[in-house]
């Protein structure tokens, strides 16, 4: 690829995660200061009135359990490990490893300093906002693209943006989470995402590939040799 387009495409990059920036900045702010308690109570009152446990209530529960961070996170540490063993290298450990821990300690932190009580008045980890299941899924998700392509075309993303969204969703039909924490969650793992693509360290963790197998070393003394 042209140094140009690869260079107009590192600004996109960089772009888009500068957005994404100011708008989970922007958000969190109008949750900090309570501009969103109204919506919050009416989504919750729309989605599920009266506190009722029917059956879309069911079905949300049983996605969110199937899909929470202690499940989502062992699909990029397996990709990870085959992409070790694949790239004889180490890097694609150190890269789920490094944004594991940055997310956990985004998270948290947040949570912390916002300290928004749940629908029951709890502070359970520190608060309710961001909504840390949806972030665990979009950061799982999208380092899961990221791992198998360093690349990813542009519809490579619908994974991360689809799955947030439904656990999303779910989140607020069961009652977990008020909508404000899960546009922040939304917004907070698609930053991370956007931040590894436009730094490149999603190409960083593809190469290198390590040392070259026995049959790559064959070949190469092969056309050296004239064969």
């Amino acid at each position: 690829m042209p140094p140009q387009r690869l260079k107009r495409l590192d600004e996109a990059r960089w772009r888009w995660a500068a957005i994404d920036a100011i708008a989970f900045l922007g958000w969190t702010a109008a949750v900090a200061v309570g501009l969103l308690d109204r919506l919050d109570r009416a989504a919750t009152a729309v989605v599920r009135p009266d506190d009722e446990w029917l059956w879309p209530q069911v079905l949300c529960n049983h996605f969110v359990d199937r899909l929470e961070p202690g499940h989502a996170v062992w699909v990029p540490a397996v990709v990870a490990l085959v992409a070790c063993v694949v790239r004889r290298s180490v890097r694609p450990a150190v890269l789920a490893a490094g944004t594991g821990a940055v997310t956990a300690a985004a998270v948290v932190a947040v949570k912390t300093w916002v300290a928004q009580p749940d629908g029951q008045g709890n502070l359970y980890n520190g608060g309710s906002y961001p909504s840390g299941h949806t972030v665990a899924l979009v950061v799982c998700s999208g380092l899961t693209v990221l791992l198998v392509t360093a690349r990813p075309p542009r519809r490579a993303w619908l994974v991360p943006a689809g799955l947030g969204v439904v656990m999303a969703s779910c989140l607020v039909v069961i009652g977990a989470h008020w909508l404000s924490d899960v546009v922040g969650g939304v917004l907070l793992g698609m930053l991370v995402l956007a931040v590894l693509h436009a730094s490149g360290l999603a190409r960083w963790a593809a190469g290198p590939q390590g040392t070259p197998s026995p049959l790559a070393r064959g070949r190469s003394r092969g056309r050296s040799r004239g064969w």
